[in-house]
């Protein structure tokens, strides 16, 4: 408290205290830092062109600088399908799936100040390119029926466009047996082998994308109508022995069906001379000439396919057994019935031998009396089979009878076995 006196003096004007309070004011609050936010060192990211099913080059996107604390990244919106990012790498990779259309995304570096986190992000466009595939020019192929032993008309199957690259054909599974596919002129051409039922195949188009090939495909069936062959109403033809010079009684062969158009028939090798085989009719006829042995023939019926005849066969065997003729031989003798009791032998001859015995029967046709004049040892005679010659025996009978000279004529009275 001041006191003050004027006394004896003029009063003293008043006393004017200023002060000046200047406060030095650094950071907010008092004693805080300064807010750090993120920055990328450019300011602009190029635009990806991608393929569709194309691996990308695996590309690392820039880092950010500043900020609080440790920064994440992140792409918004979703990436392509098939496309990823690696926060941790900050790497996008993989192979899109799917094509689309320029599409504009953020890429984002945001730090980790729990209460006030800054980001910095760079914006770019994605383009998926669509992966160009293989189209066919047509939407199916026709069925395929054939007919089993005849050529196919050779048929171009249809091309495709599109894809990467060179396009290659194939048919799967494996056609039937004798078809061919030729891939570099589509051709299906051949002769199919075997009958089979409809089959489906698929009938491809693939580009040569060496990473990602690309393919379309046709479906089609294919059936091969079995080949109608010749069938026998018999499954054998007996067997035939004939005698030469005999006509034999006609034999008709047995008859087939089925095959293409008309059957023709034919009979080989050659027949024995004297027989002959009406294929019109199927009938064997005719008289043997020639003997033979036992010869395999051939019966054949063929249709009348003009591209791949069919035939079906039957074997049998023709014999012409051989056939002897008979004779006596001898020379005239003279006996005397009261002395000369010698036995007369006479010689029967086969012209050649044949198969089987052969019998022959005698009989007497003189003057002179079986049983009173003489006696014949036996009136059948056999041949053994292969043998030619046979003897039969005359035995005078003792007779002191005056009477004329009388006479012994023997001739052949039957025959049997291959003899005449």
């Amino acid at each position: 408290m001041f006191r003050a006196s004027n006394r004896g003096r003029s009063p003293a004007p008043p006393l004017l205290l200023v002060v000046v309070l200047i406060l030095a004011v650094s950071g907010c609050g008092g004693g805080g830092q300064r807010d750090r936010v993120p920055a990328f060192e450019r300011d602009s990211l190029a635009g990806k062109i991608y393929e569709q099913n194309l691996p990308i080059h695996g590309e690392t996107l820039p880092a950010a600088t500043g900020g609080d604390g440790v920064l994440t990244y992140s792409i918004t919106p979703d990436l392509p399908a098939g496309l990823t990012f690696d926060p941790a790498t900050r790497e996008l990779s993989g192979t899109p799936s799917e094509a689309q259309a320029a599409i504009l995304y953020t890429y984002r570096a945001t730090d980790s100040d729990a209460a006030n986190p800054d980001s910095a992000s760079l914006v770019f466009e994605i383009t998926v390119n669509e992966d160009p595939v293989p189209v066919f020019e047509t939407d199916s192929i026709a069925g395929k029926i054939y007919d089993q032993n005849l050529p196919i008309d050779s048929e171009t199957l249809p091309a495709a466009t599109g894809g990467d690259g060179v396009l290659t054909y194939a048919i799967t599974p494996d056609l039937p047996a004798g078809l061919a596919f030729d891939g570099a002129t589509r051709l299906l051409s051949g002769t199919p082998s075997e009958a089979q039922a409809a089959t489906l195949y698929t009938y491809t188009a693939t580009d040569s994308d060496a990473l990602h090939p690309d393919s379309a495909s046709l479906e089609f069936r294919i059936t091969v109508k079995e080949d109608p062959v010749p069938v026998f109403e018999t499954s054998s033809i007996a067997n035939q022995s004939h005698d030469r010079g005999v006509a034999i009684d006609g034999v008709t062969l047995p008859g087939a069906h089925g095959g293409n158009g008309l059957l023709t028939y034919t009979l080989s090798p050659e027949l024995p001379a004297g027989l002959v085989f009406d294929a019109a009719t199927r009938r064997l006829s005719g008289t043997p000439t020639l003997a033979q042995a036992a010869t395999r023939y051939t019966y054949t019926a063929t249709d009348s396919d003009p591209i791949g005849p069919d035939s079906v066969s039957l074997t049998f065997h023709i014999t012409v057994e051989a056939v002897a003729s008979v004779s006596i031989v001898a020379a005239a003798e003279e006996v005397d019935e009261g002395d000369d009791l010698t036995p007369i032998h006479l010689t029967l001859t086969l012209s050649e031998a044949v198969t089987g015995e052969v019998f022959v029967a005698l009989a007497s046709t003189g003057t002179a009396r079986l049983g009173s004049d003489f006696d014949l040892a036996d009136t059948a005679i056999t041949f053994a089979e292969g043998e030619t010659q046979a003897t039969a025996t005359i035995t005078p009978i003792r007779d002191l009878e005056a009477e004329p000279d009388e006479f012994i004529a023997l001739e052949i009275s039957g025959v049997a076995g291959r003899a005449e």
